[in-house]
């Protein structure tokens, strides 16, 4: 088990990871273009991050080698969640409002997108909320 944040930083962004029982840094992951929001595949095999532009990469765990990249399929993705099944990744896409569906492979990278769907729509405040935005993504446990 370990602590794994995302940070971001004027370089870029970065995973790291700490001792949960320590709290020591045990590793850094950099070369990702911004790192605003993780979400653990369930198998403990994987962790995607949404890198708060255009882009998610996927990351092994527990070597931390980014297994691969894709588009967001929007605008500065912001909240993701594996899927039940454990076969999709679904993200929240604050800017454009689409929620982007990628499926997860045999070795927990992601495929290109596969779906999307936009939300309509505008909040109480017209000045700053024009449109929709997309805040978080989350499954029901219950179905």
């Amino acid at each position: 088990m370990a602590i794994v944040v995302a940070s971001e930083g004027p370089d870029g962004g970065a995973l790291i990871v700490f001792d949960p029982a320590t709290w020591r840094q045990q590793h850094e992951t950099r070369g990702l273009a911004g790192a605003l929001a993780l979400a653990a595949h369930p198998s403990g095999g994987a962790v995607y991050v949404a890198d708060g532009k255009a882009e998610l990469a996927a990351v092994a765990v527990p070597d931390w080698r980014i297994l691969g990249r894709q588009p967001s399929g929007g605008e500065l993705p912001c909240a993701m969640a594996v899927d039940p099944s454990h076969r999709f990744l679904v993200t929240a896409n604050y800017l454009s409002a689409e929620l982007a569906v990628h499926p997860i492979g045999a070795d927990l990278g992601l495929g290109p997108l596969v779906a999307r769907l936009q939300r309509r729509g505008s909040g109480p405040v017209a000045e700053r909320q024009d449109v929709a935005h997309l805040h978080h993504v989350a499954f029901d446990p219950e179905r």
